[in-house]
């Protein structure tokens, strides 16, 4: 099993290194190895490990924990896309000069 992987998820790489970790707080008992998932040196989440897991499962469970995550660049495509599709998107008041006629 590889020690490192790299996932590309929407354009971004993530970095998926197996540690040996000691976190032992309320909601996580991860004593010995996890997956550890960051982006640019920033964490992002610690997944158990598992010896019987492929690296391939390793990297869908990853995208699937990705997928499911708000995404702060997602959120700021979102608003893009919406304002292209609508110019008076996020305005307070819409001022009307009579019919709106797409080109």
């Amino acid at each position: 099993m590889t020690r490192r992987i790299t996932v590309a998820f929407r354009g971004t790489e993530y970095l998926v290194d197996l540690r040996e970790t000691q976190d032992l707080n309320a909601d996580t008992a991860l004593a010995g190895r996890a997956w550890h998932v960051t982006r640019d040196g920033a964490p992002f989440t610690t997944f158990p490990y598992d010896r019987a897991e492929s690296e391939g499962s390793v990297r869908a469970r990853t995208v699937e924990w990705l997928r499911t995550q708000p995404m702060p660049d997602d959120v700021r495509r979102r608003r893009i896309e919406r304002e292209m599709q609508d110019p008076d998107f996020g305005t307070s008041a819409r001022v009307s000069s009579g019919p709106h006629h797409s080109p």
